[in-house]
């Protein structure tokens, strides 16, 4: 069985370990990685933050605090 049996053989390097009694143990590493670059946690308010600009946001906020005032009956509905 070759290649064509069991696929592409990626390219390696062979890396030796030595222990105490000077024994080699041999294992091959893949010599190219694509590495994933893992991206931190994001909170809400961050993904928030990439969908609105900060117009868009203090709008937002104005008109959800404007909604609220009027429920508490602290401004009327007409302002």
């Amino acid at each position: 069985m070759g290649e064509q049996d069991r696929g592409f053989h990626a390219d390696r390097i062979k890396v030796s370990y030595w222990d105490a009694l000077g024994n080699e143990t041999v294992r091959y590493f893949a010599a190219t990685l694509s590495v994933v670059k893992l991206e931190p946690y994001k909170t809400h308010l961050a993904y928030v933050k990439e969908r609105r600009s900060e117009d868009e946001a203090e709008s937002l906020l104005e008109e959800a605090l404007n909604q609220l005032r009027v429920r508490r009956g602290k401004l009327s509905p007409t302002n």
